[in-house]
């Protein structure tokens, strides 16, 4: 009868019988075989016997069963031999006839050093096995080092070798610690596919074998050579006695040339650390946490107990887990499904590599549930259920408090409310403001940013209306200031601010002016201006209304002219206009969606290179093309641009 053979993480084995023909496995007690761990859902399998087959099934699993290191998403077929991932515990099922029926093992197969492969055997029978990171490979590792086509591995069996091959990859393939672009494999060798290592098996190689002697029960001496042997150790005895007298005579004069090698060397090691330490800040900075992992590991093997690696080393575990967050976001938001990707993301602290992404797609995500959101209000006001819209008044306060639309239409249904007589209670929109975290994407208080420019009540309030987008109550709070005796000090400073914001007002007509003539250009020169002297008004970031606006209307107009040049094929027009948008704000995610869209291209552009390679001259066009499209921060304009230095 078929079982089920489960390896726990302590090493532990325990075999449940299939003679039931099913098994139901997950966390709850209740389950035929128990995984008591936060990684197995409740009633995370099933597996079952059809037609003298085993097969494993999904049962809605938050995380998932890996088979070969793929996630299923049906009922698949176990094989034997083949393991089965769930959380951290393998599974294996034995048939029954499995010694009877057992298949001849192939010549050549890679064996996992690590999960989700550990210690699955994966067969090369193919002539050309290829590796990589997507579905088209014949060997798929779902691993960020490795790249869409990494490595193909060729076997020859006329001539009895299998021959590894990197296909341009980014990351490398290595074997036994070497990074190879081509190599013929031998028995035992470890390869390494990015950060992926399997040990590649040679079932025919030649094993060493013990010394025949063992059956022939040894040499038998003769006379002769018992002498002869005699001789030998009586000269090393010689020998021996000599080199203690002669190591005596030297003893003295070793220990002070050693002390002073040792000084040499800690002198040396201590230049060493120094260097891999800065090597680690400077690949951290550039969010390369691969190649610091690498440098890392010189260092700590090196010095393996050096306080400032072994800091590194717990950092880089932990932004190890802050990527894995950023990407869960990510793959929840492309869902659709925001607060969940909202909750996820929240949850990158300020001082990691992965923030600055992280804030960006908040506030992506809170514009969205706040458009959504307001949608649903407006509904219910035109189905005049106007108690109901104003209760969702407090959920729009948590996501933008200080939203002129939200102001506006909470006004206006506290109005309605109160002509038809319904009883509501006011909602007070001071009590939301400062309450979420920075990485949420919320404005802070106006009056909280203003202030410590002017360090003045009175001046800080007239200022405020200005920032939200009143410029005329503004000027006329600053001109009551000026018949107030105790400003008469400050009258050249206050009439300054009245200059700027009447510029602003002037400028700010005439681009809007040559926005709706469709001149681009002359709007952006004049907007130019707006920005110049509202710089000298209010801090920048967060922006005043007038920035806010200016900068929503020109990357609007850059993106829209960059996306229907995209869509023309006119990738380096698209490319300038979309960097007109990003010097306006670098970190405004419709920009950063639309580079995106192009480092898209340029990925594909350089993956036709790797595929069909053409001559030199062709070569370097194209991957001057590559470069020509992406920011020079991106991944695929550094390896375009190295890939360029070596043809050089």
């Amino acid at each position: 009868m078929e079982e089920l053979l489960v390896t726990y993480p302590d090493g532990s084995h325990k075999k449940f019988s299939l003679s039931k023909g099913e098994l139901l496995i997950g966390r709850d007690s209740d389950n035929d075989v128990v995984l008591a761990s936060p990684a197995v859902s409740r009633r995370h399998a099933r597996i079952y016997m059809w037609d003298s087959q085993v097969f494993i099934e999904d049962l809605g699993s938050s995380n998932g069963i890996f088979v070969q290191g793929k996630r299923i998403n049906e009922a698949a077929l176990v094989k034997p031999g083949v393991p089965i991932n769930i959380g951290e515990f393998t599974l294996n099922v034995i048939y029954a006839d499995e010694d009877e029926t057992e298949e001849k093992p192939p010549r050549f197969y890679l064996k996992g050093r690590m999960p989700p492969f550990k210690d699955e055997i994966i067969p090369l029978e193919e002539d050309e096995i290829f590796v990589g990171r997507v579905d088209e490979n014949h060997i798929v590792i779902t691993h960020n080092s490795v790249s869409r086509r990494h490595s193909v591995i060729k076997i020859d069996m006329s001539q009895e070798i299998a021959r590894i091959s990197d296909l341009e990859s980014s990351n490398g393939t290595f074997v036994d610690g070497n990074r190879i672009k081509d190599a013929i494999l031998q028995n035992g060798n470890i390869i390494r596919f990015g950060d992926v290592e399997f040990e590649f098996v040679d079932t025919q190689a030649p094993k060493t074998t013990a010394s025949k002697n063992k059956k022939t029960g040894g040499l038998k001496f003769s006379r002769n050579m018992i002498i002869v042997v005699a001789v030998v150790f009586g000269l090393l005895f010689v020998l021996v006695v000599a080199g203690s007298l002669k190591k005596r005579a030297d003893q003295r004069r070793m220990i002070s040339n050693v002390a002073k090698q040792e000084k040499g060397k800690e002198s040396s090691t201590d230049e060493k650390i120094a260097e891999y330490l800065s090597k680690i800040s400077q690949q951290v900075e550039k969010n390369d946490i691969i190649s610091a992992r690498r440098t890392l590991s010189e260092l700590l093997e090196l010095d393996p107990i050096n306080d400032e690696g072994l800091k590194w080393k717990s950092r880089l575990e932990k932004e190890g887990q802050y990527k894995d967050l950023l990407e869960s976001g990510d793959m929840k938001y492309s869902i659709g499904r925001l607060e969940e990707a909202k909750d996820i993301l929240m949850k990158i602290p300020t001082d990691s590599i992965y923030y600055e992404s992280a804030i960006q797609k908040l506030k992506d995500i809170n514009s969205k549930l706040f458009s959504q959101t307001f949608s649903e209000l407006l509904k219910l006001k035109r189905q005049k259920k106007y108690k109901e819209a104003y209760e969702i008044v407090p959920k729009l306060a948590k996501i933008d408090p200080s939203s002129s639309d939200l102001v506006s239409e909470m006004r206006e249904l506290e109005r309605i409310m109160r002509q038809k007589k319904i009883k509501f209670n006011p909602v007070d929109l001071s009590q939301y403001v400062d309450k979420g975290s920075p990485s949420t994407g919320i404005k802070k208080d106006p009056y909280s940013i203003v202030y410590p420019l002017y360090k003045d009540e009175d001046i800080t309030r007239a200022i405020v209306l200005y920032y939200s987008g009143k410029p005329d109550n503004a000027l006329l709070e600053l001109s009551k200031l000026l018949k107030k005796k105790e400003y008469a000090k400050q009258k050249d400073r206050i009439e300054e601010i009245q200059l700027r914001i009447f510029k602003i007002k002037g400028k700010y007509r005439e681009g809007q002016s040559a926005m709706l003539q469709g001149d681009v250009k002359q709007a952006d020169a004049a907007f130019k201006e707006v920005l110049e002297n509202d710089s000298k008004v209010v801090p920048s970031d967060p922006p005043s209304a007038f920035r806010e606006e200016i900068e929503r209307q020109l990357i609007e107009v850059y993106l829209k002219q960059g996306y229907q040049n995209f869509d023309k094929g006119l990738y380096e027009d698209c490319f300038s206009s979309f960097l007109s948008a990003f010097r306006i704000n670098s970190r405004h995610p419709e920009v950063l969606k639309a580079f995106a869209r192009l480092e898209k291209v340029a990925q594909e552009e350089y993956e036709n290179i790797v595929l069909n390679k053409g001559d030199t001259t062709q070569v370097v066009k194209k991957l001057n093309f590559i470069k020509s499209i992406t920011l020079p921060s991106s991944d695929i304009y550094k390896i375009a641009d190295e890939k360029l230095r070596g043809l050089k």
